[in-house]
């Protein structure tokens, strides 16, 4: 092979993306859904939702129905003292699903792993869950590894700046 060859050869392979960049960045929920007896059907009345991971090795989850900005008949305290809100919005702000962790990735097999530093839910702070994923064009597909949520799938399109 020519030095030129070569040359081109390296260019083209450097120009190939990192998998580990490839999930870098914030990425916004398009749908999620469960698998039924009839096929892949959304969930609910649909979620809405931010999925980042950072190159430092943090990310953070966020889930909400898609309506859940629509509240015209609860009156929303500014601050969050519990003692003051009431039950409806208690009930609203209980839609709200997030966590924030830390990630390894192995691209081999297509796992990326979420050690949660915290979680909406006082008993899975620390717990470590693993996501199988999948690209599909600019589309970032994933799905819950533990059986109880095996069924579901998220995808996320990269968040416009």
């Amino acid at each position: 092979m020519t030095r030129w060859g070569l040359l081109f050869l390296l260019a083209l392979w450097g120009c190939q993306p990192d998998p580990d960049q490839k999930l870098h960045g914030l990425w916004e929920l398009v749908i999620m859904e469960r698998q039924t007896d009839n096929g892949w059907q959304p969930v609910k009345d649909g979620y809405q939702g931010y999925l980042l991971y950072e190159a430092s090795g943090h990310m953070a989850l966020h889930l909400l129905p898609r309506s859940y900005q629509q509240v015209d008949t609860i009156n929303f305290h500014s601050t969050f003292d519990i003692d003051s809100m009431s039950l409806a919005e208690l009930r609203h702000r209980a839609q709200s699903y997030i966590y924030i962790g830390r990630y390894t990735h192995d691209p081999a097999a297509q796992t990326v792993t979420h050690t949660r530093l915290s979680h909406v839910t006082p008993t899975d702070w620390g717990q470590t869950v693993t996501r199988h994923y999948r690209f599909q064009g600019d589309t970032l597909i994933i799905t819950p590894d533990e059986p109880t949520h095996a069924d579901l799938r998220l995808k996320w399109a990269k968040a416009q700046p």
